[in-house]
């Protein structure tokens, strides 16, 4: 996996995604949302991630605001958005700068 040195919001521990997050209501864990509250891209429970999802979750765990992935997560260095390590602390999941996630 071509993960980055450092991530914008963090690196999180679980053995896949969904474990990373204290999530029962299976929300989705990041949006972005434009300015007229149009979700424009998310990454829902399971690590799906989408540019114009179908049907966003009405909450969000992260929300931010933008009118795509690049104006919400302001990245010149292109890291990763989030990281997730898994037992023995290797890299099971990453989301990049283009908000497109890897396992």
């Amino acid at each position: 996996m071509a993960q980055t040195a450092g991530t914008q919001l963090g690196v999180f521990s679980g053995a896949t995604f969904a474990e990373a997050w204290d999530n029962p209501s299976n929300q989705d864990v990041f949006q972005v949302v434009n300015e007229g509250g149009e979700v424009v891209w998310n990454c829902d429970h399971a690590g799906t991630c989408n540019a114009t999802p179908a049907a966003p979750t009405q909450q969000a765990l992260f929300r931010m605001f933008g009118s795509s992935v690049e104006n919400a997560f302001v990245n010149e260095a292109h890291l990763d958005i989030v990281q997730i390590y898994g037992p023995g602390q290797s890299l099971v999941y990453y989301i990049d700068y283009t908000g497109t996630s890897h396992t």
